[in-house]
């Protein structure tokens, strides 16, 4: 399978370690590749300064969103909501 050039821009929020991050990826049939890659990925690893050799495990969500080429006004519906205690 080759490879189809592809643009990434990311956004990254540290806050005593990465909070959050943000990726937008454009090119070809990005979505058709990437769609599957949705989800919840873990990633475990032993610290330098670990002593005991414990794992720490970290987790981030994944969310793969296709980003609409037009928005037509005759397509959306605007359902305005209040809600009240």
């Amino acid at each position: 399978m080759h490879s189809l050039p592809a643009r990434i821009y990311i956004l990254l929020i540290v806050l005593g370690g990465l909070r959050h991050a943000a990726a937008a990826i454009s090119g070809q049939s990005v979505f058709l590749r990437m769609k599957f890659e949705g989800g919840v990925h873990r990633v475990q690893r032993v610290p330098k300064t670990e002593k005991s050799g414990r794992m720490h495990t970290s987790t981030v969500t994944v969310a793969i969103l296709p980003q609409p080429s037009e928005v037509l006004s005759h397509n959306l519906i605007c359902c305005p909501i209040l809600s009240s205690y």
